[in-house]
């Protein structure tokens, strides 16, 4: 925080995120400060802002608007919002990858018995489970870099 008094310390994009107040100042000597003020003394220098004197600095533009912190911390937090969602999904699958392969399916499209499909698909799950989930076949560079291609895509 930029009260003398203060030693709050944040990060300038929590600021943002939070609506703290955000300050630029411009000096005599043509050099821009910056000055950032946590919760508490953001809404104490809200309510003074008109009759403050002992602050002369001038705000920044883009904080003359009403509503930009608010619209963009919320368009931030429901992308982040939608982005642990689909990490979480992600995860959830990972965990339960055994759920994802049906056995039986596998022996019938392989014309293999039942019993051999069932045992290698629980060999599979196992040392798929000890190896903290990591295919038991690595993917080559080029097969990882299409995948990620196509998450980006998406």
């Amino acid at each position: 925080c930029s009260m003398p008094s203060c030693i709050v310390a944040f990060h300038v994009t929590c600021a943002f995120d939070h609506g703290l107040e955000m300050r630029t100042t411009l000096a005599e000597n043509d050099e821009v400060r910056f000055k950032s003020y946590c919760l508490e003394h953001s809404s104490v220098s809200r309510s003074n802002a008109g009759g403050n004197s002992d602050r002369p600095e001038t705000r920044h533009a883009g904080s003359d608007l009403p509503g930009s912190h608010a619209d963009r911390a919320k368009q931030d937090q429901a992308e982040r919002e939608k982005a642990s969602h689909r990490k979480q999904k992600l995860q959830e699958l990972e965990d339960e990858f055994y759920r994802l392969v049906d056995p039986k399916e596998v022996a019938e499209s392989l014309s293999l018995p039942d019993a051999h499909v069932d045992f290698l698909y629980q060999y599979w799950k196992l040392r798929r489970k000890a190896n903290f989930n990591q295919p038991l076949v690595a993917l080559k560079r080029d097969e990882v870099d299409n995948l990620a291609q196509q998450e980006q895509d998406v």
